[in-house]
């Protein structure tokens, strides 16, 4: 069976036996520097030109050896092939373009077959020429048209079981290589907690491919290689949501043409967890907008305005622009007003408060040296529009707490037969009135009293 782009198909080429076949397959391994008996009955490798070789001997392969060839194109599609073949739809390619300049993270899933790699290498041609991209693949298959790509690729353990070389290696140690963009063929293992943790890190624009059966199930899909590397759910979802912003996906028509069946993006809901919301679908004339396309996702809007290829305004998510992407002119003044609202909300706080200390020194200890209290301070203490109304009830307290005491002492004289003005000696004057350093402490009380 060959395939030819539309599907699988019969051919001529016919074998004489089934040993004729496992020799083929041996051979091709041992072109690949790989292993193949009985003792490793399988091999994934890339021969010299390409073209990825997998093969299964028997007893792991019923029957017969099973050897299976996936020629690459030696050159990448561009975008207005793409198009013209019907993978993107008609102006869809204006929507990618604008992805790629926001410099946003995404991911391409699909099934095998859809053109995950086909997608991903067009793409990835967009970036501009004074960015650096590293790839980090299984099987280096990726082949972009870019002028300074970084290639590095997986390896097996050797026959003494040394020298393995795994994805998850490859990425730790292309974050070393100042990468502009990082790429991941396919996110399959635990590399997916290294991939995350650098898009969280300042590595903008980063990309891989996922395998999923609809772009609604790439978060469960990430889960569970996550979990499986260690990652508890919580962690894995509050690192996907700052770190992926949107998700294409592939789908392979029963007519052999592949497509761009839908385009989600990221957000968290209420619980925490990711979940995607639809954008675009396929349309045949053009993508149409979903409900995830300018409708508002929870209290803010989810998609603005940022300039998409030649048409300006053009809407796309907030997400889109985030990182590196076109901030309008009327976003730069409504962050300026903000600034300055802040600055001068910042600075009534600080002129109530030391307002509020100044009156409370000042109506406490009575020593105001003939100056009148400040508004401000009135206000803040005594609660009234009139900024004079706290200042008038602290004066007519000190009065009678002045006129109480006065009577106080009368009587008490009198009731001792005129002892009150030695009783009262330093806190009576001569006409038997309260004395200032009584009179002062009990308009202090009655302040206090006051304010409650």
């Amino acid at each position: 069976m060959g395939g030819r782009g539309g599907g699988l198909e019969l051919t001529s080429v016919a074998f004489p036996d089934a040993a004729a076949v496992r020799r083929l397959a041996q051979r091709l391994a041992a072109v690949a520097g790989r292993r193949l008996d009985d003792a490793r009955p399988w091999v994934d490798a890339r021969l010299p030109d390409g073209t990825r070789l997998h093969a299964v001997l028997p007893p792991v392969a019923v029957g017969s050896t099973c050897l299976s060839l996936r020629v690459v194109r030696p050159r990448a599609f561009t975008l207005a092939e793409l198009v013209a073949a019907g993978t993107v739809p008609p102006g869809g390619d204006r929507v990618l373009r604008a992805l790629l300049r926001a410099r946003l993270s995404f991911l391409i899933s699909g099934g095998t077959g859809t053109g995950k790699t086909t997608l991903l290498s067009a793409l990835l041609g967009l970036v501009g020429p004074d960015e650096r991209i590293v790839l980090a693949e299984d099987s280096a298959e990726l082949r972009p048209d870019h002028p300074h790509v970084v290639r590095l690729e997986t390896r097996p353990a050797n026959q003494e079981g040394a020298g393995l070389v795994t994805l998850q290696d490859l990425v730790r140690q292309a974050l070393r290589m100042r990468p502009d963009r990082l790429v991941v063929g396919e996110v399959r293992g635990a590399e997916v907690v290294h991939l995350l943790a650098a898009l969280n890190t300042g590595h903008e624009g980063g990309c891989g491919t996922v395998h999923a059966n609809a772009a609604a199930d790439v978060p469960a899909r990430l889960e569970a290689l996550g979990t499986a590397a260690g990652l508890d759910r919580a962690a894995l979802h509050s690192q996907l949501a700052a770190a992926l912003s949107v998700v294409l996906h592939l789908v392979r028509d029963r007519d052999g043409r592949r497509r761009i069946a839908e385009v989600q993006v990221l957000e968290r809901d209420a619980s925490g967890l990711v979940r995607t919301v639809p954008a675009l679908r396929w349309g045949t004339d053009a993508f149409v907008r979903e409900r995830g396309w300018g409708a508002a996702a929870g209290a803010a809007p989810r998609w603005r305005r940022v300039r998409a290829g030649p048409r300006r305004g053009r809407a796309v998510p907030p997400a889109w622009r985030q990182r590196g992407g076109v901030v309008s002119g009327m976003g730069e003044t409504v962050m300026s007003a903000a600034l300055v609202c802040a600055g001068a909300a910042a600075w009534l706080m600080g002129e109530w408060h030391s307002g509020a200390r100044r009156a409370h020194l000042l109506l406490a200890g009575g020593r105001n040296g003939g100056q009148r209290p400040s508004g401000m301070a009135a206000v803040a203490r005594g609660g009234a529009a009139d900024p004079w109304a706290a200042a008038r009830r602290v004066v007519g307290a000190r009065r009678r707490a002045a006129a109480r005491g006065a009577r106080g002492v009368g009587a008490a004289g009198r009731r001792r037969g005129g002892r009150g003005a030695g009783a009262a000696a330093g806190t009576a004057g001569p006409d038997g009135a309260a004395g200032p350093r009584a009179a002062g402490r009990r308009g202090d009380r009655a302040v206090l009293r006051a304010r409650r």
